[in-house]
């Protein structure tokens, strides 16, 4: 419990094969986790690692922040909690960041890649569940094509009355498609209704039809104190999903039905 400090934990410099796990962090003013100029390394077990943490976030704060040149950030297999302003906020260069098998629940905004020199070059959001956030994925700006290889696959949003990605500035959805890595997007399910018209800047992740449920999804617990927080149950239709064995976890979210 950070007690009222603006931030509960401050991350700098290279941080080469470092680990972040088995936390929770709460009570900070700011941000739980604050990064600045974090960089990791690209070689096997050389990112820094931020795995089962949880973050309870509070009004106006940013769970995990990180901001000026960020690269080989992994977050995986956490639970970022509102209510908060951003589950994690990116602002400033980013190189390979991965965020897979993490829980956003009762945000403004889940993610966020803040500024105009975000996201160059590797950025993955694989097998997370957005739940009772008001919006998904934000890009406060168009990113740059140079370099850059988005994947946004197997993400489950439940409960997201905002569109699952949206650019907020200069978008063009024929650019936004380019910045995809090959295979880089599919398999992402909402029980969002499809816009009739589609919100200024919003991008449809939601590739197939049947990938849009008609009904809520429902979940054995909702409740963030619940060992079965957001498992879902087995009525759901994205439940069926399995894949082989492969680079992401064979289902759809952050948590296996």
């Amino acid at each position: 419990n950070a007690e009222k400090k603006p931030v509960a934990v401050r991350l700098e410099g290279s941080l080469q094969g470092s680990r972040l796990s088995m936390l929770r962090i709460s009570g900070f003013t700011e941000s739980g986790i604050h990064g600045s100029e974090v960089e990791g390394f690209g070689a096997r077990g050389g990112a820094l690692l931020v795995d089962h943490v949880e973050i309870q976030g509070e009004p106006g704060s940013v769970a995990l922040r990180f901001q000026g040149r960020t690269r080989h950030v992994h977050v995986t297999a956490s639970r970022i909690l509102g209510p908060a302003r951003a589950g994690l906020a990116v602002d400033g260069e980013t190189y390979s960041l991965e965020v897979r098998e993490t829980t956003f629940a009762f945000l403004d905004d889940a993610v966020r890649f803040e500024g105009r020199d975000h996201v160059r070059s590797r950025c993955v959001l694989a097998n997370n569940t957005f739940y009772k956030v008001k919006r998904g994925i934000v890009f406060t700006h168009m990113p740059a094509r140079s370099g850059t290889a988005l994947t946004i696959v197997r993400n489950l949003f439940a409960s997201v009355p905002g569109p699952e990605v949206v650019v907020e500035n200069d978008f063009s959805a024929e650019q936004f498609y380019l910045l995809f890595a090959p295979n880089g997007i599919e398999q992402n399910w909402s029980d969002r209704p499809k816009p009739q018209e589609p919100l200024s800047g919003e991008y449809n992740v939601i590739l197939q039809e049947q990938q849009r449920l008609t009904q809520p999804v429902s979940f054995v617990s909702t409740e963030p104190s619940n060992e079965k927080f957001l498992k879902p149950l087995p009525e759901n239709a994205f439940t069926q999903f399995k894949a082989p064995p492969g680079d992401f976890a064979p289902y759809i979210g952050a948590v296996e039905p």
